[in-house]
């Protein structure tokens, strides 16, 4: 049984954007593109050589995020290569951007069958009516297709404003379907896959996440935020499919935790654990007076002083973040949800 972990979608979230037009001192040529995005003005297609590599988006319409902020994305392509990280520390250094934090990062195993052969649709058939349980409590949706039976071909767990999702689905598909992509088919025959099969992904989605990677032994810590990540992302992998893809044979019992454990991936558990770096409590009705009050003082600051407004929005996320606020930023304040957590984390399947 052959896995084939890869990342796949690479966002940054950076600072001091300049004015970019033309070839670089480097190895990059920017291009500025028409039109412009709902959050920025600007969009950059940036090119090395004749091979677009990156995409910016720069200055924001609102004033929730600071002026020199903007979104660096790398091609999907680039993504499956080994000097990754190198290509990402050429551009920051080249577009004379300062890194922030890491606004979105996938990680995905691709395969054709779970253990025992134990076919994924049929794994989510088995979840979908109650004979297997998930160990941990989350929300999840499933796409299917009738015909003259039901078939499963996608099931995502976490919610819309989540700052970790996951999804199985169909790769095979999705390529057939939607983009056909060569690139990766040669890298699952390249590391084992059998092609005339179907290929299926399990994906971990990370948005500006408060998690990181600890190791025990020694104390070190790596939040999922920081670009280190992009080095160890298999061990993140397998820390995330190891605490939050766990699945039980449902035989009754009172705590699912005793119940048997389905095989699932022969990935070995890393020695580090992902753990939440920021604390969570739930929220209550002063933390929700105490968000408004907030949001009201960025709004009068941003006419009076647009540093201080800027503390205070970055203020915002962190209490919407710590305090699980934003569902109600969601309801009352779209404009702040949108820019905390739709910009920089679009959440459709590439």
């Amino acid at each position: 049984m052959s896995e084939v972990i890869t990342l796949d979608w690479l966002q940054l979230h950076v600072r001091q954007v300049p004015e970019l037009y033309g070839p670089i001192m480097g190895a990059f040529t920017v291009l500025k593109s028409p039109g412009q995005t709902k959050q920025f003005r600007h969009i950059y297609a940036i090119y090395q050589g004749k091979e677009k590599v990156a995409t910016l988006v720069a200055r924001p319409h609102s004033g929730i995020l600071k002026p020199d902020s903007g979104l660096l994305k790398i091609e999907n392509k680039y993504l499956y290569s080994y000097k990754v990280k190198q290509l990402v520390d050429n551009l920051l250094e080249d577009l004379q951007l300062s890194f922030k934090n890491i606004s979105r990062l996938d990680i995905a195993c691709d395969f054709n069958s779970f253990q025992n052969n134990l076919n994924p649709e049929r794994f989510i058939h088995k979840f979908a009516f109650g004979d297997y349980v998930k160990l941990m409590k989350t929300k999840f949706n499933i796409h299917g297709m009738h015909r003259r039976s039901n078939t499963f071909e996608y099931i995502r767990f976490g919610s819309n404003t989540s700052t970790l999702c996951y999804y199985l689905y169909n790769k095979t598909i999705e390529m057939k379907e939607k983009t056909n992509k060569p690139y990766i088919s040669e890298n699952w025959k390249n590391k084992g896959l059998d092609l005339s099969r179907e290929v299926w992904r399990l994906e971990f989605s990370i948005h500006s996440n408060p998690r990181g990677l600890v190791y025990g032994e020694t104390g070190e810590v790596v939040p999922l935020s920081k670009l280190e990540v992009v080095d160890c992302y298999q061990e993140v992998y397998k820390g995330l499919f190891h605490r939050y893809f766990d699945f039980r044979y449902e035989d009754g019992q009172a705590k699912k935790d005793r119940m048997k454990k389905i095989p699932l991936l022969a990935l070995e558990r890393p020695e580090a654990n992902i753990m939440r770096l920021v604390d969570k409590v739930d929220s209550n009705r002063m933390d929700k007076i105490f968000m408004k009050m907030l949001i009201g003082t960025n709004q009068e600051m941003r006419e009076i002083d647009f540093n201080v407004s800027n503390k205070i929005a970055e203020l915002i996320k962190y209490y919407s973040d710590s305090r699980e606020l934003s569902g109600y930023l969601q309801n009352k304040f779209p404009e702040y949800y949108h820019q905390f957590y739709v910009s920089q984390n679009p959440k459709q399947l590439n």
